[in-house]
């Protein structure tokens, strides 16, 4: 017998992640196979996302119900705390989980929305770069890079996001019983400068892998919310302004050591995590108050107010699980222990005519 060798030309299959996929547990969403997420924030995929409300003021809930517990990569993390500033760029997949487990905090009563960052996963170095530029000069930046060998792999990535936005809200609320309306339109400018970093490693030695993620959080935001008042009681016309000037500065870490061991039999496993989490954000209010007028001007004003709010949270998780596949079933079991520090100092003043200098006014004023 002769054999014959014959060249066949090269065969490329390509497929990409479906943007939203059912699992045993919920739903996988991956951010950047919807154009709608270009450039946008972890917030604006979220609302993307079925199942999940997100309202004005950044708070998310799953199917109704605010119970819901948010991680990053798996964990608990202070960075959840303020989400717009996370680039959707950055997310690999948003897993929600409808009906967690034991292994998840007891809050969950409504689910969980695991973040899960982008790390490298295949062989060989690979990067890439994006930038969004939008109307108001909003521009987003972003860029990303990995290197996988047989032993070790590392990733890195960095995004920048200046964003500006404006908007208008109008309300008219009537009291029928006691012949009364009140008409409010509220005016806000809002500008945000934001950096974000993530970057990792992970070891490969026999069945074993030692891994650490880290993840750094900058931001400033800059806000003016103007509302303007008439309130109609009888013939009794009653008119104010009122103007709300914000700056906010917020910066974060996020670091994790975790270690897995993956037995012989498919989905044996024993992971053992260490991470720590610290946010701190420092928030400026300056008040002007406009009685008897619908014109903020400087001859106008009758009141001011400032504030001062200094909060500093910090998140500690240490956690064991093994997880053992059982005929058709899954034994699952672990030990978890999270400690939290919250600092919260929140100053409050009013303007006092005869000194002529703001007063700390302790009935409001509070540090928890």
């Amino acid at each position: 017998m002769k054999s014959e060798n014959q060249n066949l030309e090269e065969v490329v299959v390509e497929t990409s992640k479906m943007p939203i996929r059912s699992t045993m547990e919920g739903i996988t969403i991956t951010p950047e196979n919807n154009l709608a997420n270009t450039g946008g924030t972890l917030l604006d995929a979220l609302r993307n996302t079925p199942s999940i409300s997100v309202s004005e003021d950044g708070a998310v809930s799953l199917r109704g119900s605010s119970g819901t517990n948010i991680l990053i990569n798996g964990r608990n993390s202070s960075l959840t705390q303020n989400l717009d500033q996370l680039p959707a760029s950055a997310v690999e997949e948003i897993r929600v989980i409808n009906n967690p487990n034991a292994r998840y905090d007891a809050e969950a009563e409504a689910g969980v929305i695991d973040i899960v960052l982008k790390k490298g996963f295949e062989l060989g170095t690979h990067g890439g770069v994006e930038a969004t530029y939008g109307t108001r000069n909003r521009t987003n930046l972003g860029g990303r890079i990995s290197h996988r060998g047989l032993k070790l792999n590392t990733y890195a990535g960095y995004n920048y996001r200046n964003w500006k936005q404006i908007g208008n809200r109008e309300s008219t609320r009537f009291l029928f019983q006691e012949n009364e309306s009140l008409v409010q339109n509220t005016n806000n400018t809002d500008h945000d400068i934001g950096h974000n970093l993530n970057f990792g490693a992970d070891y490969y030695f026999g069945n074993n892998t030692l891994s650490y993620e880290g993840v750094f959080q900058s931001s400033e935001n800059w806000q003016v919310n103007t509302l303007y008042a008439e309130q109609l009681k009888n013939e009794d016309v009653f008119d104010y302004v009122r103007r709300n000037s914000e700056n906010e500065t917020d910066d974060g870490w996020d670091n994790a050591l975790i270690f897995e061991h993956s037995f012989k039999d498919k989905g044996h496993l024993l992971r053992a995590l260490a991470s720590h989490s610290y946010r701190n954000q420092y928030k400026t209010q300056d008040i002007e108050i406009f009685n008897n007028s619908q014109s903020p001007d400087p001859e106008n004003l009758t009141g001011r107010e400032r504030a001062f709010t200094d909060e500093v949270r910090d998140i500690s998780v240490f956690q064991f699980d093994y997880i053992r596949p059982w005929d058709d079933q899954k034994i699952e079991m672990g030990l978890k222990s999270t400690i939290r520090k919250f600092d919260n100092d929140y100053q409050y003043l009013r303007f006092d005519e005869v000194s002529q200098d703001f007063v700390v006014n302790p009935d409001v004023s509070n540090h928890f």
